[in-house]
């Protein structure tokens, strides 16, 4: 699908779902956005719930119960994220020989 300011994929305001079926390699699985909610299928049996801030996620809550995930999360515009990058990552110096 093409990328348009209405299905943007930190933000969409355009549901968007997908799902593969079963195959001999992989098993079957869906996603699914829509502002601030998304949930995806995991593979594994797992259980969390952890409060959320960062700059791919958000700020938010995760939930993981037995073979799904759902993030609710206020997306983190990527200028903050930028500016992160530019002004707090560290920074090496490569050597010149």
């Amino acid at each position: 699908m093409e990328e348009k300011w209405y299905n943007n994929p930190k933000f969409p305001l355009k549901p968007q779902w997908a799902s593969n079926k079963a195959d001999k390699n992989n098993t079957s699985n869906f996603n699914f956005s829509w502002l601030l909610i998304k949930l995806w299928t995991l593979d594994e049996f797992e259980f969390e719930l952890t409060l959320v801030a960062d700059t791919y996620i958000g700020i938010g809550v995760l939930i993981t119960v037995p073979y799904l995930r759902i993030t609710v999360a206020i997306p983190c515009p990527i200028s903050v994220d930028r500016w992160f990058y530019k002004h707090l990552d560290r920074k090496c110096e490569m050597d010149e020989e």
